[in-house]
């Protein structure tokens, strides 16, 4: 049922972001809550275009602003500079039973428990830990100057099972009915 033209090539337009942080450098960049893995300053390449999210985050200072929103236009480069302040901060450490649960702090990604940040301005923070098979934790927490918070938290098994099913096509492709048939046969199983 599938009818693809082969031998073309399809371009991906992209932009790029030249991120900056004033006042010190070596922040954490989180382009769309993703942690990028790069630290400022640094050009991202291949950016779709559109808008979109930027944090920055290093230890014992607080951005100004919190985050910005940024419109790429294709094979454009734009700039962001977030200005980073000293902060007071504090310090926390949270654990999970089991481990290796992902750890996000106001919806950015930061590691997996154990885990450990000094340097946190202070603030409320939304934490969630999320591993697979376990449910949800969510919890409000207040950094305080030098504070040195440690949490332990026990995952509760999610007793629910899911099945994932997924639909791939190439982008070319039209809608397919007969494709949606059976996408639609499988799911009432």
């Amino acid at each position: 049922a599938c009818t693809t033209k082969d031998g073309i090539e399809f371009e991906n337009p992209h932009g790029q972001l030249w991120i900056v942080s004033v006042q010190t450098d070596s922040a954490r960049i989180f382009l769309d809550y993703q942690d990028t893995g790069h630290l400022t300053p640094t050009l991202i390449s291949e950016v779709t275009p559109g808008h979109h999210v930027i944090h920055l985050f290093r230890s014992g200072y607080r951005p100004n602003p919190d985050s910005m929103v940024v419109l790429v236009e294709e094979n454009k480069t734009d700039t962001v500079s977030i200005d980073l302040n000293s902060s007071p901060s504090g310090n926390i450490n949270i654990e999970s039973a089991p481990d290796s649960a992902r750890v996000f702090l106001n919806r950015l990604e930061f590691g997996f428990t154990p885990f450990q940040v000094d340097g946190l301005p202070i603030g409320v923070y939304i934490l969630q830990l999320v591993k697979s098979n376990f449910d949800l934790i969510s919890d409000t927490l207040e950094i305080l100057e030098n504070d040195d918070l440690r949490l332990v938290y026990q995952l509760q098994e999610d007793l629910r099972r899911f099945v994932l099913l997924e639909h791939f096509s190439n982008t070319s492709c039209p809608p397919c009915p007969t494709s949606d048939a059976i996408i639609a046969n499988l799911a009432d199983l």
